[in-house]
């Protein structure tokens, strides 16, 4: 089932839904729910799946992806870096943990207070 959500052209020319299903369920939720709400998102059109670290569900998106049988190319994934001095090292072991070789969307989750320190060649090597 293709998506019936508009999407938006990002500066990059990806294609992004307008519409995701975002996968935070509260601090004390259930990692595995995460999955089986992922899953019925996707099976009902949702190709936007909007997850992070912090949330303790990572893998389980991962494995939700895999298991619906969209391929990996229609589904847009957006995760969050937690602090910007561990970019490289959250980078990889989200792409461990969502078992795939490219993020769609990589987001700062939220602002910090110390001051943001990112050389250019960072900013290459995340693109």
């Amino acid at each position: 089932m293709a998506s019936a959500a508009p999407t938006f052209t990002l500066n990059n020319g990806v294609q992004m839904p307008g519409i995701g299903a975002g996968s935070w369920l509260g601090i004390t939720a259930n990692p595995a729910e995460a999955k089986e709400i992922c899953l019925n998102a996707l099976k009902i059109g949702y190709r936007h799946i909007d997850t992070a670290p912090g949330y303790g569900n990572e893998q389980h998106i991962g494995e939700a992806i895999r298991e619906s049988g969209v391929p990996r190319d229609e589904v847009f994934i957006c995760t969050k870096l937690g602090h910007v001095h561990a970019a490289l090292g959250a980078l990889a072991a989200s792409l461990k943990a969502l078992d795939t070789e490219y993020i769609d969307l990589y987001l700062l989750h939220w602002p910090q207070t110390s001051e943001l320190r990112m050389s250019p060649d960072s900013c290459i090597i995340l693109e």
